[in-house]
C-alpha cells in the first residue's frame, strides 16, 4: 500500500512541477511548447542519438557531465510528437531527478556520464513515469487542455494543437477528467 501511496504522490508532484516550469518559461502559454526557451536558459544542448545498435530501442537520454553540462539526444527516426514528448522527459528527468541521482550515483556511461533515458517499450520504474506525467504537464498545461477539449472535443485535432501523440493525448484528457 505504500509503495502506491508514493507513487501517486511522485506523480501529483511530477504533474505539478510539469506545469511550473511550463509556466516558468513559457509565460505565454505558446502552443507546442517552445523548447528552445528552457534550453537556452537552462544551458542544456539538443542532438540526436548516434545511429548504433547500443542505442536500439531507445527513445532519447539526458546527460549530466562531471564538469556540469547536460545534453539530452533525442532518436532522429522517431515521429515528430514522439520526439518532442521525449524532450519534454527528458526535461523531466532534469527537473525532477537530477539531485536525487547525483547523490545516489546515478546511471553512469562509459564515459563516467550520469545517463537517463526513455525506451520504445514502455516504462521501467517510478522515475520513468514521474518523468512522463511531468512532460503530459509541461506540454499540454491544465489550462490550455480545457480550453482547446471545449473548442474541438476530439483527440486527434487535440493532439495536433499541442503536438502529441493520440495517445499522449488521451492520457492526459483522462488525468484531467475531461474523458473516461
Amino acid at each position: 500500500m505504500q509503495s502506491i501511496v508514493s507513487t501517486v504522490q511522485g506523480i501529483e508532484k511530477a504533474m505539478a512541477e510539469g506545469e511550473l516550469i511550463a509556466e516558468r518559461y513559457n509565460p505565454d502559454t505558446l502552443i507546442p511548447f517552445p523548447f528552445d526557451t528552457i534550453l537556452k536558459k537552462e544551458s542544456i544542448s539538443l542532438s540526436f542519438l548516434p545511429n548504433m545498435k547500443k542505442f536500439d530501442g531507445i527513445s532519447g537520454a539526458i546527460y549530466f557531465s562531471n564538469s556540469g553540462d547536460v545534453k539530452i539526444s533525442i532518436k532522429k527516426s522517431d515521429s515528430e510528437g514522439r520526439r518532442y514528448f521525449t524532450i519534454a522527459h527528458e526535461l523531466g528527468h532534469y527537473f525532477l531527478h537530477k539531485d536525487d541521482l547525483e547523490q545516489q550515483g546515478g546511471i553512469f556511461d562509459s564515459e563516467n556520464v550520469l545517463t537517463m533515458y526513455r525506451t520504445d517499450i514502455g516504462l521501467n520504474g517510478d522515475k520513468e513515469r514521474e518523468a512522463n506525467y511531468f512532460a503530459g504537464s509541461l506540454l499540454m498545461p491544465k489550462e490550455g487542455v480545457k480550453e482547446v477539449w471545449k473548442r474541438f472535443e476530439d483527440i486527434e485535432k487535440c493532439a495536433r494543437v499541442f503536438a502529441v501523440s493520440n495517445s499522449a493525448m488521451a492520457v492526459r484528457l483522462n488525468v484531467l477528467d475531461l474523458i473516461d
